[in-house]
């Protein structure tokens, strides 16, 4: 994920023990594997990999994959963190929910490879047997621009509707997901009054952090489906995921796993 708060170790490791996680985590920077950030003294750190710990992981791969090495932290960063909680939310309750989050990419990884216009917070492909289904993820920390929504509209309207797809991806769903409701809303109502011909379903982070089996996500005309519903739910023609699941597992990687490690 480049950039890991204790929160999200936590989840992924300690059953949501933040103790625990710290813990840890104090071990690790002593021995010199992992550089912990301090950007707020009412905030949590932030642990990124240090060389040595790079070095204890690498493992030759196939597709030629680095774990990546910040050297400072992204001016970016409460973006790419809360890239990092959806991300979490949703590897979590996938697996709870008896399906896969096969891989992911994050947009500083698409923009090392792709020279798109627009490039999504993320693509990601999810499996529940037997079907297999690509999103593209939008993610509003606290941008609070209806302008910039509707530009995004257009944008993903244009790439719809054109030959090619999107980061390699011929075809995939959309997901918009907001901390705000009272942004998000807006943003649903401005792409129903658009009338746009763009497949995208809104949710809020929160919702997503309390669990993915309901149905959480809501188009612009107001109806609302689970993710699993959405996976199941046919693309406007189909033939997809087999060619671009083997694609993204098989490109050089810029700086991060195409498999949840």
């Amino acid at each position: 994920m480049k950039f890991a708060a204790t929160r999200h170790l936590a989840l992924l490791a300690f059953a949501g023990s933040r103790w625990a996680a710290q813990k840890r985590l104090r071990r690790l920077l002593d021995a010199g594997l992992v550089r912990a950030w301090v950007p707020r003294l009412d905030g949590e750190n932030i642990y990124t990999l240090a060389p040595r710990g790079v070095r204890l992981l690498e493992v030759p791969t196939a597709d030629g994959f680095q774990w990546p090495i910040p050297r400072g932290l992204d001016g970016r960063l409460d973006h790419l963190l809360a890239i990092n909680d959806v991300r979490l939310a949703l590897a979590l309750g996938i697996e709870r929910g008896g399906g896969q989050l096969l891989w992911w990419r994050s947009d500083w990884e698409l923009r090392g490879r792709f020279r798109e216009r627009l490039v999504p917070d993320a693509v990601f492909a999810v499996r529940w047997t037997p079907t297999e289904r690509v999103f593209a993820l939008e993610v509003d920390n606290a941008s609070r621009s209806q302008k910039g929504f509707l530009r995004k509209v257009v944008q993903y309207t244009a790439i719809e509707a054109r030959a090619g797809g999107l980061c390699g991806v011929s075809e995939f769903r959309s997901l918009f997901v907001g901390r705000d409701p009272l942004w998000l809303e807006r943003y649903r109502l401005a792409a129903r009054e658009s009338r746009c011909t763009w497949l995208v379903w809104f949710a809020t982070l929160e919702s997503l952090e309390r669990g993915i089996d309901r149905r959480i996500w809501i188009a612009p005309d107001g109806s609302a489906l689970s993710l699993r519903e959405l996976v199941f739910l046919p693309y406007r023609k189909e033939g997809l995921v087999a060619e671009s699941a083997s694609a993204y597992m098989t490109l050089p990687s810029s700086g991060g796993s195409d498999i949840p490690r």
